[in-house]
């Protein structure tokens, strides 16, 4: 017979493996709930809309966002009847969006890419099980959660103040609200403000976790994962009380699973074989394997690193590219007390516009205090001469540097290049950003 203090042992191992599987099953639903707390911090309620009236700083931290786009953002609790959202037309800007799921699955974009097509419409999102009426002309969103977001981009035709003002007007025209409510649409301004809409990850992860699954149907897929987070306290109306040592330990499983989640996403897959810019394996693997859910199984490790990195992905890719790096040209990691310098060729292949972001390599936040998160090519008139565009990345602006970044001293960073409009015959012509390259001290 096992001695008990054995017994102790194996139960302590069993609640920590359990745990560090657990946080990787619920990355996305946790993630969710950081973004419902968020939203709440700014006094929003269920179907308010929070948004941004100038583009966002480094406070707006969810998973790499940008800067050239005037967000807003909406949380759902769908009860017993469904909620209802109302698009205006958006003719002379883009207001793309889509409608998710507690797990961050995309159930249907709305907008230029939604059904509506970007001429105004109207989208019943329905509660799990919900069999009653629904508006006769309101396309059908049926959503298997209780907990669901909206997460809109506004995009201006152009930056002058005629098309952020056209955008605003589109922003302002949203109407979310449960059938049948009267109640008018409250808007609130978050730009410039703290919106922390991540889990961070040590043992509070667990408690938002706990959080959203307490009312949420289980759906048979995660029948299995639902019994681990049970072995940890974690059930539908079920209190979640760790004492002090289990706190311990699901601190290291959440640290563990962190890791692991990081190290999916810091494997870059080449895009071209003399450069570092790519984009996860992950990533590149979706493209051609099966589905994250499929007949055989649920992939949620790649789920899991997919909702570490980012939210609010598309249920149908847009026509932007988007090039990764998280290292220089010598392989090694970008550190925040180092110089860099990348060199952009000219002319680059974007037909709107073109940006680079830089992030916390750890977080992929924006970098907290950081004056600029984000360079493009918006407020970069083309001299025409067809010289690179040089950028420097330092935690200090270097005497004559034109254009700087700033980093984190005992932070690595990683960096998005995105393209606007791409010229597709321009990439398949050979054009290429340059890598990263540390300067000398």
């Amino acid at each position: 017979m096992t001695e008990p203090a054995e017994d102790a042992g194996w139960m302590a191992r069993r609640y920590y493996r359990r745990a560090v599987e657990a946080a990787i099953w619920g990355m996305p639903a946790a993630s969710t709930q950081a973004m419902i707390e968020a939203f709440h911090d700014c006094g929003a309620r269920f179907g308010d809309i929070v948004y941004f009236s100038r583009l966002p700083d480094w406070r707006w931290q969810i998973t790499t966002p940008n800067a050239t786009t005037y967000y807003a953002f909406s949380s759902l609790r769908l009860t017993d009847r469904p909620v209802i959202l109302t698009l205006p037309p958006t003719e002379g800007s883009g207001l793309y969006g889509s409608i998710f799921d507690c797990w961050q699955n995309a159930l249907a974009d709305v907008g230029p890419a939604g059904e509506d097509a970007g001429r105004g419409g109207v989208y019943a999102i329905l509660p799990p099980g919900y069999s009653g009426p629904v508006p006769d002309d309101a396309a059908i969103v049926r959503c298997p959660t209780r907990n669901a977001y909206i997460l809109f981009r506004a995009i201006p035709a152009d930056y002058g103040d005629e098309g952020v003002a056209r955008t605003q007007a589109h922003i302002h025209g949203l109407r979310i609200a449960e059938m049948d409510a009267t109640d008018e649409q409250r808007f609130i301004d978050i730009a410039g403000k703290p919106f922390e809409a991540f889990p961070e990850m040590d043992d509070t992860f667990f408690d938002r976790l706990a959080a959203i699954l307490r009312d949420e149907p289980v759906g048979r897929t995660d029948l299995v994962a639902m019994g681990m987070a049970h072995t940890l306290g974690i059930g539908r109306d079920k209190p979640f009380e760790p004492d002090a040592s289990q706190r311990e330990t699901l601190a290291r499983a959440a640290r563990e699973a962190q890791a692991q989640m990081l190290a999916d996403n810091l494997e870059i897959n080449p895009l071209w074989p003399d450069r570092r810019w790519g984009s996860p394996t992950y990533i590149q693997h979706a493209q051609t394997a099966k589905p994250i859910l499929s007949d055989e199984r649920l992939d949620y490790d790649r789920r899991a690193a997919l909702a570490y990195r980012m939210c609010g992905v598309p249920k149908t890719a847009g026509a932007a590219r988007f090039f990764h790096v998280v290292c220089d040209s010598a392989g090694d990691p970008l550190r925040g007390d180092e110089t860099y310098q990348l060199s952009i060729p000219t002319p680059v292949p974007a037909r709107q516009f073109w940006a680079l972001a830089i992030y916390d390599a750890v977080t992929f936040r924006f970098i907290r205090g950081a004056q600029a998160v984000e360079f493009n090519s918006l407020a970069l008139p083309d001299d025409g001469t067809g010289r690179p565009v040089e950028i420097v990345f330092a935690p200090e602006r270097p005497a004559g540097a034109q254009h700087w970044m700033e980093t984190a001293p005992g932070h690595n960073w990683a960096a998005i290049f995105r393209l606007y409009g791409p010229d597709v015959a321009a990439l398949e012509a050979g054009w290429k950003p340059e890598d990263i390259v540390r300067l000398a001290p």
